[in-house]
């Protein structure tokens, strides 16, 4: 009677052992069916963005430094010129113009 006792918990715990590794493998199936290439092309993109940023943020570096006209603009805002006139002088937007000033700590009314 002992020995039948002990065969049906060995298969009871075989079958919770069964359970349990085919838990796992529906986790593992489903992390490995993510989309894998669409997180490294977003990464990517977000790398570029940040090398974007640094370069807007750090006018002496590289190309982009002419585009942010901020010593024009402040130079033109100084003797008079409006926000909307600088922008058109300038060649960019008004809002950019403003945001320029703004960061400088002129105010635009």
């Amino acid at each position: 009677m002992g020995k039948y006792v002990i065969i049906w918990l060995l298969l009871a715990l075989d079958l919770v052992l069964i359970g349990l590794i085919f838990w796992f493998y529906l986790k593992i199936k489903r992390f490995l069916e993510l989309p894998w290439d669409e997180f490294k092309e977003s990464i990517l993109r977000a790398e570029e963005l940040v090398r974007t940023l640094e370069r807007l943020g750090n006018p002496t570096q590289g190309p982009q430094s002419s585009s942010l006209p901020t010593e024009e603009a402040i130079a033109l805002f100084k003797q008079g010129y409006s926000p909307r006139q600088i922008a058109k002088k300038l060649g960019i937007s008004q809002g950019e113009v403003e945001l320029l000033l703004k960061s400088k700590g002129f105010k635009i009314e």
